[in-house]
């Protein structure tokens, strides 16, 4: 068994095995994928890789390498996790060291994150060069791959390669090298990417800790607002926390990111500074308290601070201040079980209950929550915002244009329904809303590539470029090198198509 390649500081998992592949000869990403995980299906991901277990047990134990180490040393995962839940961390942590099946970008929220997906795997020209001095090899590293740090705390400016972070042959871990890493002169960073990449830097060198809860962050933002002077009568001023967040950042540097502020009460900034319901990302916590802490700040610091606030006592409890008479509870109980029997609970309360809602509600609120849920009527809602025949139209429409543009193209990748799918703007909600889709559908049923079809297309491509080549012997062994095949992996059509050719060319 060949043995992966130590990681070295800050890098990717998916630098690591991209470099194994380098060491080993490995051309083949399907081949790679035998040697490290036994299993094909294995998608190369960026972010957060699955079987960390595997990988793990494949160092020797001196290394100290464990599952917690490689996620926390060497996967973006540091960044999401102090602002997650706490059994929704050590969940993320269980798929990682498993198969995770994209769970875990689901449940971090980078799936549905507002912020800019980078396009491209970026890095340093002046670090790279360092690597290459000290480990006679590149690698990509973490801090590079963050949206909203731009640059190198010692350097400048990160640059594009030319390597795409959805690579659309998903199974290929591609290795940092100088021909995706072209070598250029760097320009100064701004304050802003610094104080990002400082921040974010601290929170990948975090060790696994337990994370705050939703309540210890909303006691905190609230107190963090206080602090910051920007709290009247209890009521936290928003216009004025909006105001010195853009004053700080300035608007188009945040639009740029996906984080546009505005007025409205759905807005990220607002919601921020209200009762926690789900996690906020790494650059949303950073970006206000870079606003509203001192200059010399520091994030670590700052979520053990959190963790140590106390969490405000809930409002609605059953003990009341004033004891209220059985007969007045009684009336009160009456009237509003009338009330929503005759008209449901919403109607109710709009209709002249108001009043009784809102008794209720400060001096008996565990009896009207319990009445309430007996009467709450279930709505089906029906998403009408997208008209989805329509839509299915002009998906085809894109699709045809994306066969007849490629269908010529003998080195393209398979040509599957996921390959058609990806390449689509919208190829999330397409993939998964297909049965709402019907010509779409019918699309993918019929102009999909088998895996016959595509290893026919790949033996009929070196062909035509070793005829092209006046070369009039060709052995099968070479054909099938020069393909990327191999005699276990040929499916029976694909089989009699070489078998056809050798003869043809026996008889040439």
């Amino acid at each position: 068994m060949n043995l992966l390649p130590t990681p070295y500081p800050d890098e990717l998992i998916y630098s690591v095995i991209a470099r194994a592949g380098v060491h080993w000869g490995i051309s083949s990403p399907k081949q790679l994928l035998d040697e490290i995980y036994e299993d094909r299906n294995v998608s190369s991901r960026l972010y957060f890789p699955n079987h960390i277990t595997l990988i793990s047990n494949k160092y020797p134990k001196v290394l100290g390498l464990d599952q917690e180490t490689l996620i926390y040393k060497h996967t973006l995962f540091p960044l999401y996790a102090p602002f997650l839940l706490e059994h929704t961390r050590q969940q993320c942590l269980m798929w990682l060291c498993g198969s995770s099946k994209g769970a875990v970008h689901l449940a971090t929220g980078h799936a549905a994150s507002r912020l800019s997906p980078l396009i491209y795997l970026r890095y340093c020209p002046t670090c790279l060069f360092k690597q290459l001095k000290r480990y006679g090899e590149y690698y990509w590293q973490r801090i590079w791959q963050i949206t909203g740090v731009d640059s190198c705390l010692e350097h400048g400016l990160l640059t594009n390669s030319i390597i795409k972070t959805q690579n659309p042959r998903k199974h290929q871990f591609v290795e940092a090298c100088p021909r995706y890493c072209i070598h250029c002169s760097q320009t100064k960073p701004t304050q802003q990417s610094l104080l990002i990449a400082k921040q974010a830097q601290i929170l990948l060198n975090m060790r696994s800790m337990v994370s705050p809860s939703f309540s210890q962050w909303t006691s905190f933002y609230y107190l963090l607002a206080q602090s910051a002077g920007a709290v009247r009568k209890n009521r936290i001023q928003h216009e004025e926390v909006k105001d010195r967040v853009i004053a700080f950042w300035s608007l188009p540097w945040l639009n740029s990111l996906g984080l546009d502020i505005n007025s409205s009460d759905t807005n990220w900034l607002r919601c921020i500074f209200r009762k926690h319901r789900r996690a906020f990302s790494y650059l949303q916590h950073i970006i206000v308290m870079a606003t509203l802490l001192p200059l010399d700040w520091r994030i670590d610091k700052t979520i053990d601070a959190v963790k140590k606030q106390k969490t405000t006592l809930d409002t609605h409890s059953n003990t009341t201040l004033f004891v209220r008479s059985a007969k007045l509870v009684s009336s009160y109980r009456v009237r509003w079980l009338r009330a929503v029997k005759a008209l449901g609970i919403e109607n109710a309360r709009h209709s002249g209950f108001g009043d009784c809602y809102a008794w209720l509600y400060r001096n008996d609120n565990a009896w009207l929550r319990a009445t309430n849920i007996e009467f709450r009527s279930t709505v089906t809602s029906v998403n009408q915002r997208v008209n989805w025949k329509s839509r299915d139209k002009k998906t085809v429409r894109t699709l045809i244009r994306l066969k007849n543009c490629h269908e010529a193209t003998l080195d393209a990748p398979r040509w599957s329904a996921n390959w058609y799918i990806s390449s689509l703007k919208r190829s999330v909600t397409i993939e998964k809303n297909l049965e709402k889709l019907p010509l779409t559908q019918m699309f993918l049923a019929r102009f999909s590539e088998s895996i016959d079809e595509y290893q026919i297309r790949r033996l009929s491509r070196e062909i035509i470029a070793i005829g092209s080549e006046n070369k009039n012997l060709i052995y099968r062994s070479v054909l099938l090198r020069r393909a990327g095949l191999s005699e276990e992996r040929l499916k029976p059509l694909t089989r009699k198509f070489l078998c056809q050719i050798m003869e043809i060319r026996c008889r040439d």
